[in-house]
């Protein structure tokens, strides 16, 4: 699929892994000489700066993900992706819709990706409150004097290829997620298939075998299926936790932002809506895998097992256990990616917002 097309080239280009290593060691240097001068000198903006500081973290996990889960992904890619079945396998029907929601990822790829141009682009020093804004141009004016221009720049330059990082490890899973989900559509169309087959006699022995080799079939892809979900679930463990406690903490973050940021409405709406995007876009990928896999359910239990032999029930039995349980983008089962999760992290936004609220109210000082 072309989603990993800029993808696969920032991970396995020679040029753009030197270019990555490049961004990733300014930022690792920026957080070692910032962090102590924040901590020891600036304790008193620490809030001013939480939401800068909280972005830079999500920045930091997308590069320290990208080194540590490109091999993992590409085992993955070389044992799983050959075990699967052509998107063309069940017919023009089903291709046809394949196709159909590819094209709407493509287009939401390219939008994502302005997007995130259009984020960096605000980034840049246009307000004159880079100052107030980013404790890293704080510190470079402070500290650097004469060398402050040049790593500015470094800065502003670095804010492009943080955000392609962000987005990439984003496209990387839900590239993961879409074929997995292809699979399933792929899986139930054929059960569909298997249940509108000419009924017939009991005792009609090609009729039964030929129902035994398809269920046979159905039964050791949805096997495959299962262990590409507990692949999907081994390689997203740190991922979904990491951005989950970040984009909470980045949230109840935004209380600052009224405060401090009166001239930067555009940056940080602008940063809040691809985080808003990113965070949708990746809960309704785990909704649709889970509702596909729901629905699959429905047409084991469908299947006109009552005009089989008993072998072939009991493989439909089979079949309907291992089906039972729906397939969910989950971090072992503590943190489960679906429309859920956007309403677990509003509630834990808002209670945090609420709770600086509160505080701030009976200790004016703070």
């Amino acid at each position: 699929m072309d989603i990993m097309r800029w993808p696969s080239f920032f991970a396995n280009n020679k040029f753009s892994k030197i270019v990555t290593t490049c961004f990733f060691a300014f930022m690792v240097l920026e957080a070692v000489f910032c962090l102590p001068v924040l901590v020891f000198q600036y304790t008193e903006s620490v809030g001013q700066y939480s939401p800068f500081i909280v972005g830079t973290t999500i920045a930091f996990t997308s590069y320290t993900i990208l080194y540590i889960k490109h091999k993992p992904f590409c085992h993955m890619y070389n044992e799983i992706f050959p075990t699967l079945w052509r998107l063309k396998s069940t017919g023009p029907e089903t291709f046809d819709t394949i196709r159909n929601i590819g094209t709407r990822t493509k287009c939401f790829t390219v939008f994502l990706t302005l997007l995130t141009i259009l984020s960096a682009t605000l980034a840049l020093p246009w307000f004159g409150d880079e100052y107030e804004l980013y404790v890293t141009i704080k510190v470079f004016e402070d500290c650097l004097d004469k060398y402050a221009t040049f790593f500015s720049v470094l800065f502003y330059i670095s804010l492009y290829h943080g955000g392609f990082t962000i987005v990439l490890n984003v496209l990387t899973f839900m590239y993961l997620t879409l074929h997995l989900f292809f699979q399933c559509i792929l899986l139930k169309k054929e059960l569909d298939k298997l249940g509108a087959l000419p009924k017939s006699h009991k005792k009609d022995k090609f009729y039964q075998d030929t129902v035994k080799t398809k269920l046979v079939f159905c039964i050791k892809h949805h096997q495959r299926l299962q262990n590409f979900m507990i692949r999907i679930n081994n390689f997203m463990y740190f991922p979904i936790m990491a951005f989950t406690f970040s984009g909470i903490v980045c949230g109840v973050c935004l209380i600052f932002v009224p405060k401090f940021f009166e001239k930067s409405f555009w940056r940080v709406f602008c940063a809040g809506l691809v985080a808003f995007t990113l965070v949708v876009a990746f809960c309704y990928m785990g909704q649709l895998l889970e509702d596909t896999t729901e629905d699959m359910y429905y047409s084991v239990i469908n299947l006109p097992w009552y005009e089989w032999n008993a072998k072939n029930k009991k493989l439909v039995v089979v079949l309907m256990a291992k089906s039972q349980k729906n397939m969910a983008l989950s971090s072992s089962g503590l943190i489960t990616v679906n429309y859920k999760l956007l309403i677990a992290l509003y509630q834990k936004i808002y209670s945090g917002i609420t709770f600086l609220v509160n505080v701030s109210h009976t200790s004016p000082e703070l």
